[in-house]
């Protein structure tokens, strides 16, 4: 892994952004942990809004990252409103953000570099996952739509676990960064579903956007540093 390659790229609005994001962690967990819900909530879409601007600045020419992590922001701003519908939408919008980094890894961190049939066992392993998920989900919920979508959005997401690993198993780099944030943003949906339909525990939001916000930091690294690294 080429660390000075990587921090030769980043340019000094990157770094900018770079530090207001962490700024904007920080003062994110601080209101959690104390349970400042108004500030919070204020403060929560710059995490992500800034992350992306950082993306923006480190490699413009792929748009993939930073719309992920922009659909990441709409997502948080999404289930900050207490209405069910707009909570949908937000899991939604995280949904699709996830879509863009797997096909910002597909077609230019693989490049070609993974057989047809790892694919066919990805997506053979999605549909069991999808199947098995509805089992527990109906017991969370009597709304269908929310049960399939839910099932949808947590099959998604575990079988990006797996596609980590193969991705960095055949092209190394910096995709280690995407298995660890991977890993934590699992914890921090499971945290999230626990609350919801099981119990809630306090300061339960510090502990769902500590894990979130470093999976996201992690996972948009990974791409970026990975394709620095690999192909310029």
């Amino acid at each position: 892994m080429d660390f000075q390659k990587v921090i030769e790229h980043i340019n000094i609005p990157g770094y900018v952004f770079l530090g207001l994001f962490f700024i904007s962690m920080v003062a994110q967990l601080v209101f959690a942990f104390l349970e400042k819900e108004k500030y919070r909530v204020i403060e929560k879409p710059f995490c992500l809004f800034t992350l992306g601007l950082f993306a923006v600045c480190v490699l413009p020419t792929h748009p993939l990252i930073y719309l992920g992590a922009f659909f990441g922001m709409i997502g948080d701003v999404l289930v900050i409103v207490k209405n069910k519908k707009y909570f949908n939408w937000g899991v939604l919008s995280f949904f699709f953000g996830h879509v863009l980094y797997v096909i910002e890894i597909v077609f230019f961190i693989l490049d070609a570099k993974l057989d047809w049939y790892y694919f066919i066992i990805l997506c053979g392993g999605f549909l069991l996952i999808y199947v098995l998920l509805i089992i527990p989900f109906r017991k969370c919920t009597k709304d269908i739509k929310e049960m399939l979508g839910m099932a949808l959005y947590y099959g998604f997401l575990f079988t990006i676990l797996p596609f980590m690993i193969v991705t960095y198993v055949r092209v190394g780099s910096f995709m280690y960064l995407g298995i660890i944030g991977s890993v934590l943003f699992i914890i921090s949906d499971l945290i999230i579903l626990f609350t919801k339909y099981i119990k809630k525990f306090k300061r339960y939001d510090f502990y769902i956007m500590l894990t979130y916000l470093l999976a996201q930091f992690l996972i948009v690294n990974s791409l970026l540093f990975s394709y620095i690294e690999l192909y310029l």
